[in-house]
């Protein structure tokens, strides 16, 4: 399993990876935007959860002003 982790291509077979896909905020190139959105995608490694998958993105996002949910239909 450590030869995997030593290259950026093998690296995902051993390990669930992340991908943001839909990313959403402001309307103007001039005003910060007060609210943002992302969707973001999780190839779970067999024997992981999405459920320890999102207890695991709480804690490093680790801000209560961020809400994270699953999108309904998809685990």
């Amino acid at each position: 399993m450590k030869i995997y982790k030593g290259s950026s291509t093998s690296n995902a077979l051993v390990r669930t990876t992340t991908a943001p896909t839909i990313l959403s905020a402001g309307v103007k190139d001039n005003v910060i935007p007060t609210k943002a959105e992302a969707v973001v995608n999780f190839r779970i490694l067999p024997g992981e959860t999405s459920d320890g998958v999102m207890k695991h993105l709480k804690t490093v996002i680790s801000d209560d002003r961020v809400k994270v949910s699953m999108l309904e239909g998809h685990v």
